[in-house]
């Protein structure tokens, strides 16, 4: 029997966690989505464009990962900046504040001025 949802919520462990997104990857690269419990099950077919939604949140005692993913029969789904997924934390650039930036502005506009030529305070 065929539906049109089917739902479960559940605490697992880590590695059948890892099996079901796996499974799901391999799904969306055959281009066939089965969802079943049961005799329910839900056949999805995701077009070339999928939106994506990706929330993360870090509390004191709890952490969430949320995702995601629809798509309409018909039309592409605007596109925005990349969102990467890792078990890396990236490496952060502190941004100088204060007289430290200003001296790094200055030191940078010294750096581009050409050999020879005359600098121009204003």
């Amino acid at each position: 029997m065929s539906g049109n949802k089917v739902s479960q919520s559940q605490t697992m462990e880590l590695e059948k966690v890892a099996a079901y997104l796996e499974d799901l990857a391999a799904s969306f690269k055959e281009g066939k989505i089965v969802v079943a419990k049961g005799d329910e099950f839900v056949t999805l077919t995701p077009p070339e464009q999928v939106f994506v939604e990706v929330e993360a949140k870090a509390k004191k005692d709890k952490n969430k990962f949320s995702l995601e993913l629809s798509w309409r029969a018909l039309g592409p789904v605007d596109g925005g900046e990349s969102l990467v997924i890792s078990s890396e934390e990236p490496e952060i650039e502190e941004e100088p504040e204060g007289e430290e930036a200003e001296e790094e502005v200055q030191e940078a506009k010294e750096k581009s001025e050409a050999p020879g030529e005359e600098k121009v305070e204003e």
